[in-house]
């Protein structure tokens, strides 16, 4: 009955170990401290609290201070490359997920269904998952259903004020769209950035370009893990057409990341 009625759905918060790094270093680079985040397939909506989780980088902590109730995400760093762990920190003064599917947090059938795609050995994860679902069910941040995630995200970016950053981001979304939805989003988002002056994050396998990015090359000693990656392409408008730039390459669930802000 559940293979029947369910397909597996989840909000792997781990993926905000890249994104926190790439919001600071998106607030510096353009000098916009009021961002809003739009989160497109949210699911459950748990990414919008990234500035609310602490991040253990080993030698490099950021976030928020540790506490019980913090949701605290480890993540390797690899090669040289580094975030900033200077500057102010950038505010996030609107959160919105949306999605064609969303997880309904005070639905518990819906969120036992969230738990039930976890791996069931990594007890970590499911504890952070439970902290991150008890503080997004405080914060009440709110996440819409929209059959048609691209026209809402640009209705989304265009009632802002004019002095807040429009930020949309995605992770591991764009790989289920088909050809055609893909293209229309593409071009959908390419004159929202332009137009709008918006930032657009996509995390998603290699093989997939937004815009003009280059992807740098991967060490010879690369392992198979880390050549099947994550991108994280940032785009902004440019002179004519957007620019989009590669800052970072990870883990798909954030266990290691690279940071290529600085190449």
């Amino acid at each position: 009955q559940r293979m029947s009625t369910r397909a597996t759905q989840t909000n792997e918060i781990g993926r905000c170990t890249v994104l926190w790094p790439l919001l600071r270093h998106l607030s510096a680079s353009t000098g916009r401290k009021k961002l809003a985040l739009l989160d497109v397939g949210c699911s459950a909506g748990l990414n919008l609290g990234v500035d609310r989780y602490h991040y253990d980088y080993g030698e490099l902590q950021l976030g928020a201070a540790p506490g019980p109730a913090v949701p605290q995400i480890v993540c390797t760093l690899l090669g040289k490359g580094r975030p900033s762990a200077s500057g102010p920190e950038p505010s996030i003064v609107c959160r919105m997920g949306i999605d064609p599917a969303p997880i309904n947090l005070f639905d518990d059938e819906a969120v036992r269904w969230l738990r039930a795609c976890l791996w069931p050995n990594d007890s970590v994860r499911r504890e952070r998952m439970d902290r991150a679902i008890t503080l997004a069910r405080e914060q009440r941040w709110p996440v819409q259903q929209h059959a048609d995630c691209s026209a809402a995200a640009v209705s989304w970016a265009e009632s802002l004020p004019a002095d807040v950053l429009p930020v949309i981001f995605n992770s591991w979304v764009l790989t289920y769209f088909n050809a055609a939805a893909l293209a229309r989003h593409l071009a959908l988002m390419q004159a929202l950035v332009q137009r709008c002056g918006a930032a657009w994050i996509s995390a998603e396998e290699a093989r997939l370009r937004i815009g003009d990015e280059v992807v740098p090359a991967l060490p010879d000693t690369a392992d198979a893990e880390h050549r099947s990656g994550t991108l994280w392409a940032l785009m902004l408008p440019g002179q004519q057409r957007p620019h989009t730039t590669v800052l970072a390459r990870s883990h798909a669930h954030g266990h290691w990341l690279e940071w290529l802000g600085n190449n």
